[in-house]
């Protein structure tokens, strides 16, 4: 299941983030991506930003066991209430 904020790229390890729901910051939520790596849930993560659109490349070892366990939107807190 990919949502409309990620998806994953060839490699099925791979997962992208090119937006953020309102009211998340780059830089905050770059910090909430490194306390997913200090926790060892991420691998590694790149950064390919632009002025006016993000883009995180996150290198998740067990990316279908996770997408299997729950939801990724809501781990990787990509919705938001308005």
């Amino acid at each position: 299941m990919l949502g409309w904020c990620y998806w994953k790229e060839d490699d099925d390890n791979v997962l992208i983030i090119d937006e953020l729901p309102i009211h998340k910051w780059t830089k905050d939520y770059k910090q909430y991506l490194e306390t997913l790596i200090e926790d060892e849930l991420i691998e590694d993560m790149w950064e390919y930003h632009t002025h006016n659109k993000v883009r995180f490349e996150l290198l998740i070892p067990a990316l279908d066991e996770l997408e299997n366990l729950q939801s990724l939107d809501k781990f990787f807190k990509l919705s938001s209430k308005i």
